[in-house]
Formats: C-alpha cells, sequence, structure tokens
C-alpha cells in the first residue's frame, strides 16, 4: 500500500485555502491499494469512496509501512478495503475537518475527512490534518 498527498498549488481554491489555513503543502490525502485504486473521504466527490486516479505530479507518493516497521500485508491492505466497499458513499465530515486543525475531535459516526480516514485506516491519532498526517507518518518512519 501506498498513501498519496495532493500538492495544493496545482488545485483548485478550496485546495489552496485549505493550505493556506492548515500552512501546508498538502490539502488532501489518499490511501493507494495494490490495485491502483485510491481510497479516501474527498470533498470534491461528496465522501467515502474508491476510484481510479492519474498518479500524476500533482501528487507526492509513499510506500507505507506499519508503525513497527512492517510492511503492510496483503490481509490488512484487504481489510481496509473492505471498510471502503462498506462504508462507500457516506458523507464527507466538513465539521470534522474544520475542527480537526484545532485538534478537536469533531467527527461523525457516519461521516470522515480524508486524513482522519487516512490515520484511522493505520492506527495513528485521527485527528490531524493533512499536513499533520504526514508529519507523523515521517516522524513513525511508516513512509
Amino acid at each position: 500500500m501506498r498513501i498519496a498527498f495532493y500538492i495544493a498549488k496545482n488545485g483548485n481554491k478550496t485546495d489552496k485555502f485549505i493550505s493556506a489555513v492548515t500552512h501546508s503543502k498538502y490539502s488532501h490525502c489518499e490511501l493507494i491499494f495494490s490495485s491502483g485504486e485510491f481510497g479516501s473521504a474527498s470533498k470534491r466527490d461528496g465522501g467515502i469512496r474508491l476510484k481510479y486516479i492519474d498518479q500524476n505530479s500533482h501528487w507526492d507518493i509513499f510506500d507505507l509501512k506499519n508503525e513497527d516497521g512492517t510492511e503492510i500485508t496483503a490481509k490488512q491492505e484487504k481489510n481496509i478495503y473492505y471498510w471502503f466497499l462498506i462504508n462507500d458513499g457516506q458523507k464527507y465530515d466538513w465539521p470534522g475537518a474544520v475542527m480537526s486543525f484545532f485538534g478537536i475531535d469533531f467527527t461523525s459516526e457516519n461521516q470522515k475527512f480524508c486524513s482522519y480516514l487516512c490515520a484511522d485506516m493505520l492506527g495513528i491519532d485521527p485527528i490531524v490534518t493533512p499536513q499533520k498526517l504526514y508529519e507523523n507518518l515521517i516522524e513513525k518512519k511508516m513512509i
């Protein structure tokens, strides 16, 4: 599995706003499965979904490891993928995303935002912005 961080300067006004407010290079993140599908909660797509996305220069992409340094297993990836299939179509969590900037857990039980979802699937603190998730993954040597 890999993780992709969307470079905000390549995006629309919302991406640039998120980048400015969070003092970040990134405005969004996605998990990438070995099938090539991207999984996340997308503001553009309205919520949780799986889809194929062009892996172009608009993304910084990293291989993922577990927190203990081991590779993500096929079983772990399958479980995460299955979660996406079950939760496909749930709405995007705007209030949760906004409050994550302040480090406040305001997430909904049935709505998620990108960095929460990616962090939660990787078993780390999910109340993060895309930039903070990136920093946490570097610190934990998961990317």
